[in-house]
């Protein structure tokens, strides 16, 4: 009777063991599939402004997941949350974005975008002090 019970306790222990095992293995190696979103975090965090270019379609793109801006190309019409862009097209058409109604803002060149900016720092329409 001893000697059968030692035996179990020896393959328990050993089932145990090789359980264990198996779950380390599991996590010392994520699929292929996990380690490219991480590493694909660190190049955008690494290299801010440098995000891939998208394609917009001149009737309209959503993208799921949201784009950055960056990643648009120049004179596209954008619906901006958070830096990121859900929906854009090349056409101005309405001024709403198709997908929550928001207004469209216009991703112009870098070059237009700096030309007279400069102490630029009220909104239009708004009125300033010296006015």
């Amino acid at each position: 009777m001893r000697r059968f019970a030692f035996l179990l306790v020896i393959v328990v222990a050993l089932a145990l063991l090789a359980g264990c095992g198996q779950k380390a293995a599991e996590q010392a190696e994520p699929a292929a599939g996990e380690t490219a979103a991480p590493a694909e975090q660190q190049a955008e965090q690494a290299m801010p402004g440098m995000a891939e270019m998208v394609e917009v379609a001149a009737e309209g793109t959503e993208f799921d997941p949201p784009v950055p801006v960056e990643a648009l190309p120049d004179g596209a019409w954008y619906c901006e949350m958070n830096g990121k862009s859900h929906y854009a097209r090349m056409t101005e058409g309405d001024g709403k974005c198709a997908s929550c109604g928001m207004f469209l803002k216009h991703k112009m060149a870098h070059s237009e975008e700096g030309e007279g900016a400069e102490g630029h720092e009220h909104e239009h329409g708004e009125e300033t002090a010296a006015s």
